[in-house]
């Protein structure tokens, strides 16, 4: 069994098909986006991670955070997201409490090295990731979900919003929160198209299939729209607070 990255990285009608578009304007075909996480992998390898390790990222999205999410699974390690507003205190604290071997920054993630990673065979009812609660009543506790709990309830959110291979959604909400690994999940699960924003946000978001929006930013959308109606855009569906507009 292949992990959904890899598995579409080997099929013909999806390695060169673009599977990921970064801030920065980068595009990465399903081949590449593998060979990434693979190259992270290896690093994450080199530096003593294994099967039975417990890794953190502290760091708003990009494109090495993503990669290193996915590699860490890759390895069959668990892996937390630790938001970068947190004080350096409760960081600490909660990687004490969660039992966490490696913190990382997007900044570590830098340069790496290449080469051969070991190859694991992918559980899917391996815990794979811890995600912190609001913390309202004291610090965070960490749920922890394995990869078929997370591909199930992306497909049943792909069903309902018509989400298919054709499309893109944009990556809007924090990969340390559960809306932003919700979306990296819908997407792995179909073999669309991730977009991260650009640094027009809203330019962004209107060149997007789908997209997740909290409140805020819909109603900060709605104004750009009136602001400028002239704008075509493609969005097709809009995910807000858990449902479907």
């Amino acid at each position: 069994m292949m992990y959904p990255w890899q598995a579409f990285a080997q099929q013909p009608n999806f390695s060169h098909k673009i599977a990921l578009r970064t801030a920065q304007g980068d595009i990465f075909t399903w081949l590449q986006l593998a060979k990434k996480i693979n190259q992270m992998a290896f690093s994450l390898q080199k530096q003593g991670v294994n099967s039975e390790s417990a890794v953190a990222f502290v760091g708003k999205n990009s494109e090495h955070i993503l990669f290193l999410y996915l590699a860490t699974i890759q390895l069959g390690a668990k892996i937390l997201g630790i938001n970068p507003a947190f004080p350096q205190e409760k960081i600490e604290e909660l990687c004490k409490v969660h039992h966490i071997d490696f913190c990382f920054k997007d900044d570590d993630l830098q340069d790496l090295p290449e080469g051969e990673v070991s190859v694991t065979t992918a559980d899917f009812l391996r815990p794979a990731t811890m995600t912190l609660t609001s913390g309202s009543t004291g610090l965070p506790k960490a749920v922890v979900h394995h990869i078929q709990a997370h591909l199930e309830n992306a497909k049943g959110v792909c069903d309902l919003m018509y989400f298919d291979a054709s499309q893109s959604w944009l990556l809007s909400l924090p990969l340390y929160h559960v809306s932003g690994q919700g979306i990296v999940w819908r997407w792995l699960a179909s073999g669309a198209v991730l977009h991260f924003p650009e640094k027009d946000f809203y330019a962004a978001l209107l060149n997007s299939t789908h997209a997740s929006l909290v409140p805020t930013q819909l109603q900060r959308l709605l104004d750009y729209l009136q602001e400028n109606p002239n704008i075509r855009f493609k969005t097709q569906h809009i995910l807000l607070g858990g449902a479907h507009i």
